[in-house]
């Protein structure tokens, strides 16, 4: 099952004799604790990137993490700006689901997401990340 995190650190980029890893601090999406969680995925994992150097500081991941600790897959939801978003997702990504858009800003957590928000009546849209509902 994924979780949401965001993001609140990276730590490196490669690992132990320059490995395909990225290690990063995080805290579950939503949490008012902020737990913080390290993490270090692997760069095959990651769904909708190729390169584990565009992970950056605010992005949102949805990461699929065994009872081990080790992370099986994990996604980039959304970022901080579009600009980091758009550098972060293969272009390719969007094959398997067709958007209209590549992303929206939620006005509610304020955040770039990827791909369209639910719409849920006339013009209310909910959030992928947040949950929160808003008119566009």
């Amino acid at each position: 099952m994924q979780t949401l995190y965001i993001v609140k650190e990276v730590l490196n980029y490669g690992g132990f004799f320059g490995g395909d890893t990225v290690s990063f601090i995080a805290t579950r999406f939503g949490d008012p604790e902020e737990r913080e969680y390290d993490f270090t995925v692997d760069e095959v994992v990651f769904t909708n990137i190729t390169e584990r150097h565009k992970v950056v500081e605010g992005m949102v991941l949805a990461l699929d993490v065994a009872e081990s600790g080790r992370v099986e897959s994990a996604e980039v939801v959304a970022a901080r700006s579009r600009e980091a978003l758009r550098a972060a997702i293969r272009d390719d990504a969007r094959e398997e689901k067709p958007y209209r858009v590549f992303a929206y800003k939620c006005p509610v957590c304020e955040l770039w997401v990827h791909g369209e928000p639910d719409h849920v009546g006339d013009t209310t849209y909910r959030c992928h990340v947040c949950g929160e509902t808003f008119n566009a």
